[in-house]
């Protein structure tokens, strides 16, 4: 017995839905009359009927009263048997896989129409049902499975010479989506079917099913024939249409451990798809084909290890990967085959639309496939390992790879001079009071657990930066047989194309680099004074020889070898041979003011050629309190390792 408020309550929502949802539904399904119609019709959705008495009556033998009667008493028993509770009968809801009601609707078809069923709508293993179970969100409401029934009903009996063939898409979702249910869940089916499907055709946003195999069966059977190496190098193609090396001097796309030179320059090797990468494998084919890489050049062994990193592709990625590529070539070569395959206007459109889409698919996925960077590391005990990190997103793999190192420091683009500095300290001149600029960065590109930079000019500005301050290091040409630093730079703003990367160049350590400098500011004011003695003589001797007396001031006398034994005496000023000085220090600044004693006094006097110096320090302190013990032990004890010559304490008189 018919429920008038359920009757009414259900109708009421189907057509709130087409009325909020105009844009996804046939006009004519929101207007004021189509709820009448709804309620009248109830329970069977009124497009079933549209379905029935415009399409299947064209045929000749269907029976327009009669034949529907049957058909309808046939599915409601069918539904109510399954215990199907959908508040109405929609052209999706069908019971085709029922074979009462498939008989009664396919005997008015030829038999070919059976094939279709039974492979394209409701038959046991059609790929509407397989569609169902690669999503939950399609199997939970059968979606695939519910649009195939409709677009079935909606053009079997249409016949091939008509001009507009199919239902459109809005017609397609009238006779599936119930209310509460997502309209996206059926598009996205709809477009799996037309992928999928042998006999279901599309073109301009409509659908139909006919007897002819569509272009899908051509294209899943030469998707199936094309050699993997044809597949691999279209993947390949595509990754070099990206333009750009970031920050790479180099990238190599499916290379061989030959195929990358063992150069001194950082370089991205992006991995065939067929090496791919499973997150938390640390045995993967990708680890193991890159560590084949990393270790050897050919048959020679690898030297600058620490110049490579690997882009991998992630393995389930990877399959889907290469599927969409076959499907992209198969699609090409129709495509370019129209001809010979006698495509019509539709056949043709097809293949073309096919193509375009495989490919933005292929670009999209190309790009999420290649997830993975393999970071070569090395510890102390020189083993190599790896970091490997994810780089997920859409644009191009060197791009996303050159990010993430910049983003972890693990490829250094600009350098400082105290980062240089700290490393020079941990590893490279612990024993040694310089390193030679060739095997420092000889040193960057082979050991994992030093920096990794992108070339030889990050290291250069970076020693540039460091000359321009006293803390971190010095710049020499080359080294003298003495042991001299000969071009020495030191506390000096220096530009980056005055220095060179070379076996004779050096970094020195400040403290040496000072001491020379003062060794050689020392030498120069002995020669200087050299010089003006010298000068002296001359000038004494130019003024005896022009007949002038020089004034007599006290000096001794010289011979002039030019007078022969005549002597004729220069009277040149006496030298000051002796100097003493005494200062009074305050004890609070003690290191201040001693400090500029050596610097403005002893350093001036100890550069004067062959003077001796003596420096006396008097300590003299009144305590009229007293010093305790402790002091008077630590004073002595100090004294006596600093060799004082006297120290003691005395008590008051």
């Amino acid at each position: 017995m018919q429920d008038p408020q359920a009757r009414d309550a259900a109708c009421r929502q189907f057509h709130k839905l087409y009325n909020d949802q105009s844009g996804d539904f046939p006009r004519h399904a929101g207007e004021v009359a189509y709820l009448d119609r709804l309620v009248s019709a109830y329970p069977i959705h009124p497009e079933i009927f549209d379905r029935l008495y415009e399409d299947w009556a064209t045929i000749e033998e269907f029976q327009r009263t009669r034949g529907v009667l049957r058909l309808m008493a046939m599915v409601i028993h069918a539904l109510w048997t399954a215990g199907d509770q959908s508040p109405l009968i929609l052209p999706g809801s069908l019971p085709l896989d029922y074979t009462p009601v498939r008989n009664e609707i396919t005997h008015y078809l030829p038999d070919t129409w059976n094939t279709v069923v039974d492979k394209d709508v409701d038959g046991e293993g059609a790929g509407p049902g397989l569609v169902d179970q690669t999503q939950t969100r399609f199997g939970q409401i059968g979606a695939a499975r519910r649009l195939a029934r409709a677009i079935f009903l909606g053009t079997a009996p249409h016949v091939v010479q008509q001009k507009t063939r199919g239902i459109d898409a809005p017609r397609v979702r009238l006779g599936v989506v119930q209310p509460n249910e997502g309209i996206p869940v059926y598009n996205d089916a709809l477009h799996q079917l037309t992928d999928r499907l042998t006999y279901l055709y599309s073109g301009e946003q409509r659908y139909w099913y006919d007897t002819r195999p569509n272009l899908n069966r051509t294209a899943e059977e030469r998707a199936g024939a094309i050699e993997p190496y044809k597949v691999t190098e279209e993947i390949k193609r595509r990754l070099a249409m990206q333009k750009g090396r970031a920050d790479f001097a180099g990238v190599h796309l499916f290379a061989e451990s030959g195929d990358v030179p063992d150069i001194a320059e950082a370089r991205l090797v992006i991995l065939r798809p067929d090496a791919p990468h499973r997150q938390r494998q640390m045995d993967s084919t990708a680890l193991r084909k890159a560590a084949e890489i990393r270790e050897g050049r050919g048959g020679s062994p690898r030297l600058h290890k620490n110049m490579l990193v690997f882009a991998a592709a992630d393995e389930e990625a990877a399959a889907a990967l290469e599927q969409i590529a076959r499907r992209f070539l198969a699609w090409q070569s129709i495509e370019a085959d129209a001809d010979a395959l006698n495509l019509d206007t539709h056949g043709r459109n097809q293949a073309r639309q096919q193509r375009e889409r495989d490919e933005r698919t292929l670009n999209d996925r190309l790009n999420e496939a290649y997830r993975w960077l393999l970071i070569p590391q090395q510890g102390t005990d020189s083993t190599w390992d790896w970091d490997v990190a994810a780089i997920n997103g859409t644009s191009p793999v060197v791009e996303r790879a050159a990010l993430k190192l910049r983003q972890t420091e693990q490829l250094i683009t600009r350098w400082s001079a105290p980062g240089l500095r700290i490393e020079l300290d941990r590893w490279l001149w612990k024993e040694a009071d310089h390193v030679e600029t060739r095997r420092l960065w000889d040193a960057l590109a082979n050991y994992g657990y030093l920096p990794r930079l992108v070339s030889e000019r990050v290291l250069l500005e970076a020693i540039a930066g460091g000359l321009a301050a006293p803390d971190y290091f010095a710049y020499a040409r080359s080294r003298s047989a003495d042991g001299r630093y000969e071009g020495l730079i030191y506390n000096t703003p220096t530009l980056v194309t005055d220095l060179t990367i070379d076996s004779h160049s050096l970094l020195v350590k400040p403290d040496v680099a000072r001491r020379q400098k003062l060794e050689d500011e020392q030498r120069e004011r002995a020669r200087r004074g050299e010089e003006d003695a010298r000068r002296a003589l001359r000038e004494g001797r130019e003024s005896a020889d022009g007949g002038h007396e020089p004034v007599d001031g006290g000096g001794v006398g010289l011979t002039d070898p030019r007078t022969n034994g005549r002597e004729k005496h220069v009277r040149v000023a006496p030298r000051l041979r002796r100097y003493f000085g005494s200062v009074q220090l305050d004890s609070q600044r003690i290191h201040r003011d001693a400090g500029q004693i050596a610097d403005e006094i002893v350093r001036h006097l100890s550069a004067l050629p062959r003077a001796d110096v003596t420096v006396t320090v008097e300590i003299e302190a009144a305590i009229p309190d007293g010093a305790p013990d402790d002091i008077v032990r630590t004073v002595l004890e100090n004294a006596a390792a600093l060799k004082f010559r006297t120290s003691s304490f005395e008590e008051e008189e």
